[in-house]
């Protein structure tokens, strides 16, 4: 096999066999006069607090960029979505040390690593679904505010749903902006989720992140309603973020609030009466009848929470952004990055569905960025 043949498309690389791949591999390992691979190093100015905040946000992105999109299908590390800021930090710094093709789960931890310390600036992971030709697709960002300003960062196959400049007056005009960017992509945006703040001084904690503390659906109230919604978690997210680490859980009503009022079903009130040829009326005080219809009731609601549970499931499948072009998938706990595959024309194609385990890692079709 000769040099002359390198380098080759995608797709010719994809037809050779086994022993073809082997042998190319060996004829790039033993050619000396290709160049060695750049080094991708997080910048100086990450933290110098002279430089305008601008400008170090992105220096962070045009690194996070350099570490470039991974469309192996497989993570090169160790993502775990239900552990706290500590576990993000570290593994951070592991994607730092190795440089190894990141997703967007990946570009989150790092950029909330390389913003720590910079005490005025205001991070919050924001994870979209989106569908396009029948298919779901997930992506996340870090949402970020400094002064009265909001921007993000992260890592796509599409450039306009990664990186914001910080020059969006609202929660709520940043994540219209990401709407129309998906739509420039032929993409709907159905649902946001958003995370409670990672914390500056919470570097060290192991209480787990509120990856998903509120979800808003895109189509189900009008978008007032919606900016309102969002102005209300900006002014109250960083409060719920403290009393998460003092208390160890949220408020039970707090989440709720964001959510739309759901419609209330119609009930039908049975008459009560005699039995035909008996006279003697239905057990209805202290005895059988009274018991069967509580466990009737009982059973009508575990089966309404169980719908509602497995909804919520399938709400939390891993984190990719699926407008992109290429193929497949990593996976992260409790929501991760991935991929699958797609045409230039289309949107992705889904990659085979996982079944994690419901303690680590809700359910959902693992699709690709």
């Amino acid at each position: 096999m000769s040099s002359t043949i390198l380098p080759l498309e995608p797709k010719k690389l994809k037809k050779l066999s086994d022993e073809e791949l082997g042998a190319m591999l060996h004829l790039v390992k033993g050619n000396t006069s290709l160049p060695t691979p750049a080094f991708p190093h997080p910048p100086a100015i990450g933290r110098d607090g002279n430089a305008p905040m601008a400008s170090r946000l992105r220096a962070i992105q045009q690194y996070i960029k350099s570490l470039e999109y991974n469309h192996t299908g497989t993570s090169y590390y160790k993502l775990r979505r239900d552990r706290g800021l500590q576990h993000v930090i570290l593994t951070a710094k592991e994607i730092v040390r190795e440089a190894l093709p990141i997703q967007c789960v990946e570009a989150v931890f790092v950029a909330t690593h390389l913003t720590t310390g910079m005490a005025d600036l205001l991070r919050i992971p924001i994870s979209f679904k989106s569908t396009a030709d029948g298919n779901t697709y997930r992506h996340i960002v870090l949402a970020v505010r400094y002064g009265d300003k909001w921007g993000a960062l992260g890592i796509s196959r599409r450039d306009s749903l990664m990186w914001k400049d910080l020059q969006f007056s609202s929660l709520a005009e940043l994540i219209k902006n990401f709407e129309k960017s998906y739509a420039a992509c032929l993409h709907e945006l159905v649902k946001v989720y958003f995370g409670l703040p990672f914390l500056h001084e919470s570097v060290y904690s192991d209480t787990p992140i509120k990856w998903r503390a509120v979800k808003l659906s895109l189509g189900s109230r009008p978008w007032d309603e919606l900016s309102t919604l969002m102005r209300k978690f900006e002014r109250e997210a960083p409060a719920m973020a403290e009393y998460l680490i003092r208390a160890g859980e949220l408020p039970a009503d707090w989440s709720a609030s964001f959510e739309a009022p759901s419609p209330k079903k119609a009930t039908r009130k049975g008459k009560k009466g005699k039995r035909r040829g008996g006279g003697s009326k239905s057990p209805s005080k202290g005895g059988k009848g009274k018991s069967a219809t509580k466990a009737a009731s009982s059973d009508e609601a575990a089966a309404e929470a169980g719908d509602d549970d497995e909804a919520e499931a399938d709400d939390e499948a891993d984190e990719t952004d699926g407008a992109g072009d290429s193929d497949a998938a990593p996976n992260a706990a409790a929501a991760t990055a991935d991929s699958d595959s797609d045409s230039d024309g289309g949107g992705p194609t889904p990659a085979t569905p996982t079944r994690p385990t419901p303690s680590t890692r809700p359910k959902g079709r693992l699709l690709g960025v």
